[in-house]
């Protein structure tokens, strides 16, 4: 069990409409971005090793069968406990990465709203002349 505290990001505590708002989430999603790259490059590392484990999974299974006919041997190969395991890792680390990389697009694409909407509220203060000092 953890010692630490729990802590409540800054933009969670402030209101959507202030530019407070907006320049804290701003900097919450650009500290995420910075994580990115490595968290897309280990997920990316555990699809191909899933991949490879699932090849040796299905080479060492072809190994073990003694059916008749291809498509015996085809059905043992897909049934056997290892080769389902492999299978199901394999799939668990595409869905992670997937989710992961729809993740960061989405992030992408609500930080430059965010700075978009950034920009505007500066113009509106200079144009009100409430950013003079």
């Amino acid at each position: 069990m953890s010692d630490e505290i729990p802590v409540t990001p800054l933009y969670e505590q402030l209101d959507q409409s202030t530019p407070e708002y907006i320049n804290a989430r701003i900097m919450f999603l650009e500290q995420q971005f910075q994580a990115n790259p490595e968290r897309l490059e280990l997920a990316r590392r555990r699809v191909s090793e899933g991949k490879a484990a699932l090849r040796r999974a299905v080479a060492e299974a072809t190994l073990r069968v003694d059916g008749r006919s291809a498509d015996l041997r085809a059905a043992q190969v897909d049934s056997d406990a290892g080769v389902e395991a492999a299978r199901s890792e394999c799939e668990l680390a595409e869905v992670l990465f997937a989710a992961l990389r729809d993740a960061v697009h989405e992030g992408s694409k609500e930080l430059n709203a965010l700075q978009t909407r950034s920009a505007n509220l500066r113009a509106e203060i200079n144009m009100s002349g409430k950013g003079r000092p």
